[in-house]
C-alpha cells in the first residue's frame, strides 16, 4: 500500500521589532528589528540548521525578511517574498499604541471593524485563506517554512484547522514563536506544536 503524502508546514512569527518593543501597532508599516529581535533571529539560524526546507515563503516587510536572513543567507534555496503574508493593515492606527485600535473596535462585532485605510479581521482572514489555497495547490508534500506576523498566523491557523474566528486568540505567537503542522493526504491535519520558543532558552 502506497504511503500518503505528507506536507509539513513550519510557521514562524518574525522577531521582535522596534514597534513591538514600544507596544505600537505596525500593520503594513515597515519597522526594523530591535536589538533583542536581531538576537532572536540569530537563535533561529541554529534552530533551523538541521531542517531541509524545500520552499520558504516570507512576508515582504522588513521585520520578517530580517528574521530569516541569518538562516537563509547560508542556504541554497530561493525565498518567495509575498505581500499576501503581511500583517493585518491597521490603516490610521499604524504607529499608535495598541489600546487605540482595541478601543475603537470594542463596540463592533468581531471581525467587522475596518480601520480607515486598513483591513477588517475578516478581510485579513480571507487573505490568509487565499495564501493557503495557493500553497496547497503548489505543494502536495515536503517541508515548507512560512515567516509572517502574529495576527496573520492566528487567522491562517483558523483557516487551516477549520476553527472559528473567535478561536484565533488561542493561536497567539510570541516573537519567533514556531508552530509545526503536518498535513497527511491533504485531509489529516495534525498540529505538532504551537508557538514553541525553546530555541530562545
Amino acid at each position: 500500500m502506497r504511503s500518503k503524502k505528507k506536507l509539513k508546514l513550519t510557521l514562524l512569527r518574525h522577531a521582535e521589532s522596534e514597534d513591538n518593543l514600544n507596544q505600537c501597532l505596525s500593520g503594513h508599516r515597515d519597522t526594523q528589528l530591535s536589538e533583542k529581535g536581531l538576537w532572536q533571529a540569530e537563535c533561529l539560524k541554529k534552530r533551523f540548521e538541521n531542517e531541509n526546507f524545500q520552499a520558504i515563503y516570507c512576508s515582504d516587510l522588513s521585520r520578517a525578511k530580517s528574521t530569516i536572513l541569518p538562516y537563509t543567507e547560508h542556504q541554497n534555496i530561493k525565498v518567495h517574498f509575498t505581500p499576501l503574508l503581511r500583517e493585518r493593515a491597521m490603516g490610521i492606527y499604524e504607529g499608535t499604541e495598541k489600546c487605540t485600535l482595541a478601543q475603537a473596535q470594542r463596540s463592533m462585532p468581531l471581525g467587522v471593524f475596518k480601520p480607515q485605510g486598513g483591513e477588517s479581521l475578516l478581510e485579513t482572514q480571507e487573505r490568509a485563506r487565499l495564501f493557503l489555497g495557493t500553497l496547497m495547490h503548489l505543494h502536495e508534500d515536503g517541508d515548507i517554512l512560512i515567516c509572517s506576523h502574529g495576527l496573520f498566523l492566528q487567522l491562517f491557523l483558523t483557516n487551516l484547522l477549520q476553527r472559528e474566528l473567535e478561536d484565533a486568540a488561542s493561536f497567539k505567537h510570541d516573537n519567533t514563536g514556531i508552530s509545526v503542522i503536518e498535513i497527511i493526504g491533504k485531509k489529516q491535519i495534525d498540529p505538532v506544536k504551537i508557538n514553541c520558543t525553546a530555541h530562545l532558552r
